[in-house]
């Protein structure tokens, strides 16, 4: 009796035991699996046709697939696609065809996790955030301005307003643009702060005209276009953190066939902005970029 006593309490230290939805279970052993078997598990989700899709994953993980630092072995706790992990309940196959395109498990599951909304523990919610905070105080710095001096509020004047604000929540997985609007509106009172931009013209032989049309409306605000015999010129806008941005996109799609100068740039005071801090790539590809005075 002692013998078999002590084989089923080694088979029980050997291998750990998760209860799955609606009576499943997986089973790992911890010598081979792995994922150690005791790591976190998260939900993944995505809404796609008017249905919900779920699978289990190893916490921390999806976001290491998206960089393509893991495979979904790495990430998965089952290769299983759920309507709701908590029942049980399963997508049947004409479901998976019509959400995805395809039944196939595999290819379901990378989009899933490629586009999916996944869960975070507090410890990752805290780091995403404070990542998320600083991405949004770093986008005021660069794009907006003290309309009184018309130049950037120093970042330290930008924390101690957005402490002091009442009701900003800070979002992990909303873009940093839009929660920035957010924080204007709630830090403005206390900080006299004003949206910043570049206004200017960009000339490009007729040769390169229709593709830079749909590049420069991407990273910019066209606000009048014409076209003459032999080129195009736009008059255009952008917030001064595009600046960089809007040259290499403009000299990628011209080849560095474009010319562009700066007709004003600053806040509602009119006053300059420096941007001699950003090394224009349209310069090096063979464009020309210029401010006039």
């Amino acid at each position: 009796l002692s013998l078999w006593l002590l084989l089923f309490i080694s088979s029980c230290v050997h291998t750990s035991h998760v209860p799955g939805p609606r009576g499943l279970s997986h089973t790992f052993t911890a010598s081979s699996s792995q994922h150690g078997g005791s790591k976190e598990t998260v939900l993944c989700r995505i809404k796609k046709g008017g249905s919900r899709f779920e699978t289990m994953c190893v916490s921390g993980m999806v976001e290491k697939f998206r960089e393509g630092k893991a495979s979904q072995d790495d990430v998965l706790i089952g290769k299983e696609i759920f309507k709701d992990c908590k029942s049980g309940d399963r997508p049947n196959t004409a479901e998976l065809e019509s959400a995805f395109g395809t039944s196939d498990i595999s290819t379901c599951l990378a989009e899933l996790l490629e586009k999916g909304e996944f869960q975070l523990t507090t410890a990752e919610r805290k780091r995403k955030t404070d990542e998320k905070t600083t991405q949004i105080l770093n986008y005021l710095h660069q794009n907006y301005v003290d309309p009184g001096s018309g130049l950037p509020h120093p970042m330290t004047r930008l924390e101690n307003a957005f402490k002091a604000a009442k009701g900003i929540k800070v979002e992990p997985f909303r873009s940093t643009e839009s929660q920035a609007l957010d924080v204007v509106k709630k830090i403005k009172d206390s900080l006299p702060i004003v949206k910043s931009e570049v206004e200017g013209l960009v000339t490009v032989p007729f040769s390169v005209l229709g593709a830079v049309g749909g590049a420069l409306h991407k990273v910019c605000s066209v606000r009048k276009e014409s076209v003459e015999s032999d080129k195009g010129v736009f008059s255009v806008s952008f917030a001064p953190g595009d600046h960089e941005r809007f040259l290499a996109e403009l000299s990628r799609e011209t080849k560095g066939q474009f010319e562009f100068h700066i007709t004003s740039s600053g806040a509602q005071t009119g006053r300059p902005l420096d941007l001699s801090a950003t090394s224009p790539p349209g310069a090096e590809a063979g464009g020309r970029a210029a401010a006039k005075g």
